[in-house]
């Protein structure tokens, strides 16, 4: 029988290498980094794990992109049903759909309806209340202290693209969930167990909540606690404004008698 140190050498490392390689290959570690920083500001970030031509893909999902069945339950593997909203272009789930191949391509194709994708970084309510400020534009010295301006790098996506939405749903049948992808305007792609597209009760999606609570499926936002200062500091840099256009363009005013001298 070989010994364990054969078996380490012969099978345990090269399988330690070849998981590195595909860990670096698919950018795992920047996609998590990514999800980690933005779960700070809104609670909860997730990552997607995708099974393509037997590599995987994570992809970061966004919270608003996420609905739970009950938001007073913390886990998704303890949600009868969630469900994720994404984009896709019609030319790429037509490749899709023809790969498989689907029976219905043709159909599904004919009733799809493409709208332009909305900036949903805008319906972000904790990330617009921190980082937009009430105060004017306010430069003392050589300092600015604006933050008043709406991030720039927001995305333009000149291609139209098809809002899908994957419902996964828990089956008592088969004692595990069943994924229904449904393409706007409520054309049914697919439905099929969870194990025809990722691993037989293993959920493809990866919670980062770094403050979670037992009673709130989100978890809390860091961000949020600084709120407060936020709103203290924009009243202070609005008085400090105030007071500079006072000293820059002081008030005028005359007194003294207008009338005719005898």
């Amino acid at each position: 029988a070989p010994s364990a140190s054969d078996i380490n050498k012969t099978m345990v490392i090269p399988m330690m290498r070849s998981l590195n390689e595909d860990w670096h290959a698919c950018n795992t570690d920047l996609i998590f980094s990514q999800a980690l920083m933005w779960s700070f500001v809104y609670g909860s970030m997730f990552v997607k794990m995708r099974v393509n031509n037997g590599q995987i893909e994570p992809f970061v999902v966004e919270p608003f992109d996420m609905g739970v069945l009950r938001e007073d339950i913390y886990g998704l593997w303890r949600q009868e049903a969630f469900s994720h909203n994404y984009y896709i272009t019609k030319s790429q789930l037509e490749y899709e759909l023809r790969s498989i191949p689907h029976p219905r391509t043709e159909e599904i194709l004919k009733n799809l309806t493409a709208t332009p994708k909305p900036n949903q970084m805008d319906a972000a309510a904790t990330l617009d209340r921190i980082v937009t400020s009430q105060s004017s534009p306010t430069m003392i010295g050589n300092v600015n202290f604006d933050i008043g301006e709406n991030s720039k790098y927001k995305p333009k996506v000149a291609e139209e693209l098809i809002q899908m939405s994957e419902l996964y749903v828990f089956d008592d049948e088969i004692q595990d969930f069943r994924i229904v992808t449904i393409a706007e305007p409520g054309v049914v792609v697919f439905d099929r167990p969870i194990e025809s597209v990722f691993i037989k009760k293993e959920i493809p999606f990866i919670q980062i909540c770094p403050n979670p609570a037992h009673d709130f499926f989100w978890g809390y936002s860091e961000v949020d606690k600084l709120i407060p200062l936020q709103k203290m500091r924009n009243e202070r840099m609005e008085q400090i404004q105030h007071m500079l256009n006072l000293q820059a363009r002081p008030p005028k005013f005359g007194s003294g008698f207008n009338g005719a001298v005898d």
